[in-house]
């Protein structure tokens, strides 16, 4: 499929305005994938989180325009009642309690 007529996603409405997180494994630093963000297999150490940068931001902001979806959630979490609700603050999609 060319550019022309490559089918463009709009981006959700995020209520807010939130920091926004890139989630790291604790094991190797790099960035968990969404897929594993979601099911939570986060790893044998854990994770940590890492302020996005704007780069990050407008590269996740463009990934979702293309492809409908995130590769890599940047996240950013909201207060319950005993735990902390994380989202992402791309595609606003629910990651889970934290």
């Amino acid at each position: 499929m060319n550019q022309e007529n490559e089918k463009l996603y709009d981006l959700p409405k995020i209520k807010g305005d939130h920091t926004l997180y890139i989630e790291v494994s604790c094991d190797n630093n790099k960035p968990i994938p969404a897929q594993q963000q979601e099911a939570g297999q986060i790893g044998h150490r854990g994770s940590k989180l890492i302020q996005a940068t704007q780069k990050d931001i407008d590269d996740a902001k463009d990934w979702y325009r293309h492809h409908g979806s995130c590769h890599v959630h940047l996240v950013y979490d909201t207060d319950g009642f005993i735990y902390y609700f994380r989202y992402c603050g791309i595609c606003g999609k629910y990651i889970g309690m934290i």
